[in-house]
């Protein structure tokens, strides 16, 4: 029992030293609007793969994303004034290594599920699955570059599988830190 403690023991810090040398897991905070619809998230991110070649000075990494959102329309009072969304979503980042802030580009793609199919009077999106895609900048900053701030506009619709197809599209402020 004692052997088995001290296996588990040593494999704990050697994940941390290997840990601390990788990109960390980051959570992150999301709010904006788009189409009259107004959303605010929350998620967690994790790098996929981290040594994708890059020319010098630069770096491109795979990060995959889960989130979950309140959308509601502001002023309206009815049927359909708020969903929740739960998606999943690869993002390629594509960014500097300088020493200061470092900027970043992201782009990704994945899949939402609404818990309902419409939202406001008149804004339908025919299935409660859904398409998204997504493109960021940002910068990374602090001592460890452990935070992020970007700007970020996010496509959703059914990619017309399904009527109405009338999608949203989101300008959102979001913030990242990582769990380091």
């Amino acid at each position: 029992m004692r052997r088995c403690l001290r296996l588990v023991a040593c494999a704990m810090l050697a994940s941390t030293v290997v840990s601390a040398a990788e990109p960390a897991p980051t959570v992150h905070v999301d709010a904006g609007e788009g189409n009259g619809v107004r959303r605010i998230a929350a998620g967690i991110s994790w790098p996929g793969w981290t040594d994708i070649p890059c020319d010098r000075g630069c770096r491109a990494e795979v990060w995959w994303t889960v989130s979950v959102s309140r959308w509601w329309v502001p002023h309206y009072r009815g049927t359909h004034q708020a969903l929740w969304d739960v998606s999943a979503m690869p993002a390629l980042r594509i960014g500097t290594h300088a020493a200061g802030p470092r900027f970043y580009l992201e782009i990704g793609a994945g899949l939402h599920y609404l818990s309902d199919q419409n939202i406001g009077r008149t804004r339908g999106f025919g299935t409660s699955f859904q398409f998204g895609e997504t493109l960021s900048a940002g910068f990374e900053f602090g001592a460890r570059h452990e935070q992020a701030l970007a700007a970020r506009i996010e496509h959703i619709s059914n990619g017309g599988l399904e009527d109405p197809n009338n999608g949203i599209t989101f300008l959102l402020l979001e913030y990242r830190h990582d769990l380091h």
